[in-house]
């Protein structure tokens, strides 16, 4: 691909320098004179620890995030009772010499102290620096940058995104965000599994974290603040907080985010009003810790989670909720030999709701690419042999109708050039999809790119017998490996590259990074090159 025109940026040596764990180990910043006079606030140890992120950008605005947690595995420690002021500003150099924007935010407690400060009226296509304060102390440095406007051809002639999920802390390193923290992109898609709700062995995750953590760290949450501590205890992460404090975050929800496998109102061996309480926390925790707009604050056990963003005229991004809307799983949750459900029609995975704002979306044809962030495998995967023909009907082959329904609408509508990134299944897969994967004739509609995870299910392999056995028995399977990592896409008018990267090893800390696959898409050419 040739090398994308971009806007002056530092260097990464000096962003990580600014952004790196120098930062996270000094106690705290006092506030510098570019601030505001303080209010009478003073912490005892940096209230910024969390660290700072963004988010959710478009062409004139992006939201900046933080959550103030002066003892983080300690709910409210070093907290007032009521709300506290946060000043946060912009600039255009990483010095914070060019203060172009400030404003001012309040962490309140029922909010968990978080901030979803909405900076607005910046630049299209530009990159801005960013930083907080409260009380005397400051947070460190992030960086940031707002969407191409349309018109802007020079501007949105490219696009990169690095897309990952799944993100066990007890099983691995967060090596896979270290390298994207240093890596020149746009964006990052997190397509879900942000934190895992399992109890947590205290030898083992004092291991992995350095430190010994307070019992109810723990414990699987089962209340807004055990959900809280656990996503404070992956915050605390110095790889993941460097990602964050990089690069703009879009985010989206899959189940670990509260409970493995849950569908709809339903999750396994919960009732039903117990399983909607569980789900109002689980929300609540989860848009206090990302960096998402104010928009999005769930009401009670409802949370809009699925948006979409234009880059220029370039590229759709519509994010999916592949959780709160789906029917239930075909035959009871697992993995089956025959479940003939699955056909069944007037099944979603999405809802009618959802549903009909992706066709919409999708079908507007204004853009050279769509790019769908999807939470579970979309594509078939079977198996020749019946004795090992097992089906995973939590993914789309649960779903057939609703995706022989999506697909259809898509072809109606002649939507061109479709890209789904997709995560959940901890292995990474490129293919085709198909209006009918079992016709070897069947029309492309577009390609499939699944990243695996970043840490969750250990080191993994590179799964050769595996990857020879789903390729020969899945046409439309070009690639597969089933180690740790993410995958980069790069989009100009006439390819999308998407780029695989694996870790070697994550149980300890210093794995290696190195591109495992990459695979084109052609614009006008739907399916993989």
């Amino acid at each position: 691909m040739p090398t994308r025109p971009r806007l002056p940026l530092v260097s990464r040596r000096r962003l990580l320098t600014g952004l790196g764990a120098s930062a996270l180990a000094a106690p705290f910043i006092l506030r510098s004179r570019a601030f505001a006079q303080a209010p009478h606030l003073i912490f005892k140890t940096d209230p910024f620890k969390l660290g700072v992120a963004s988010g959710d950008p478009d062409a004139d605005s992006v939201v900046l995030w933080t959550r103030l947690a002066p003892e983080p595995l300690r709910l409210g420690e070093g907290l007032p009772k009521g709300p506290v002021e946060v000043e946060w500003e912009v600039g255009l150099n990483e010095q914070m010499s060019r203060v172009m924007f400030r404003g001012t935010s309040l962490a309140r407690p029922e909010t968990g102290y978080s901030v979803h400060a909405l900076a607005r009226g910046l630049l299209p296509g530009r990159t801005y620096w960013y930083r907080f304060r409260a009380g005397e102390v400051e947070s460190r440095i992030g960086r940031t940058h707002t969407l191409p406007a349309r018109g802007a051809a020079d501007m949105a002639a490219r696009a990169r995104i690095a897309v990952a999920s799944c993100q066990r802390i007890e099983q691995g390193h967060f090596t896979a965000w270290a390298d994207i923290a240093k890596r020149d992109i746009d964006l990052v898609l997190h397509l879900g599994d942000y934190i895992y709700e399992y109890a947590l062995k205290e030898d083992d995750i004092a291991k992995r974290i350095g430190f010994d953590v307070p019992r109810p760290v723990l414990a699987k949450p089962s209340s807004l603040n055990g959900y809280r501590l656990r996503h404070a205890l992956y915050k605390l992460d110095p790889n993941l907080a460097n990602a964050h404090a990089a690069h703009p975050f879009v985010v989206a929800y899959d189940d670990h985010e509260t409970l493995n496998n849950w569908a709809g109102d339903t999750a396994p061996n919960m009732s039903s009003a117990d399983f909607i309480k569980l789900r109002a926390a689980a929300f609540q925790a989860y848009y206090e810790n990302m960096p998402v707009r104010e928009a999005l604050q769930p009401n009670g056990a409802a949370m809009r989670l699925y948006r979409g963003l234009e880059y220029g005229d370039l590229m759709r991004l519509a994010t999916l909720d592949t959780r709160q809307y789906r029917s239930p799983h075909a035959c009871g949750r697992g993995d089956k030999m025959h479940c003939d459900e699955r056909f069944a029609p007037g099944r979603s995975m999405i809802g009618n709701e959802q549903e009909s704002w992706l066709l919409g979306q999708m079908g507007r044809g204004d853009t050279t690419w769509n790019l769908l962030g999807n939470q579970v495998m979309m594509m078939q995967c079977r198996y020749k042999d019946p004795s090992l023909d097992i089906i995973d009907t939590d993914k789309w082959d649960g779903y057939v109708d609703a995706r022989k329904r999506l697909f259809d609408g898509m072809a109606a509508r002649k939507t061109k050039n479709l890209v789904v990134a997709t995560g959940d299944i901890h292995h990474a897969f490129a293919g085709d999809l198909k209006m009918d994967f079992d016709k070897a004739d069947s029309p492309k509609i577009g390609a499939e790119f699944i990243c695996t995870s970043i840490a969750s299910g250990g080191n993994g392999s590179v799964g050769a017998t595996a990857s020879a056995k789903i390729r020969g028995d899945n046409a439309h399977i070009k690639f597969y490996d089933g180690r740790r990592g993410y995958t980069l896409l790069d989009f100009d008018r006439q390819r999308c590259e998407a780029s695989f990267f694996a870790v070697d090893k994550v149980a300890t800390a210093n794995g290696k990074v190195s591109q495992i696959g990459k695979f084109a898409v052609e614009a006008g050419k739907p399916g993989i090159a």
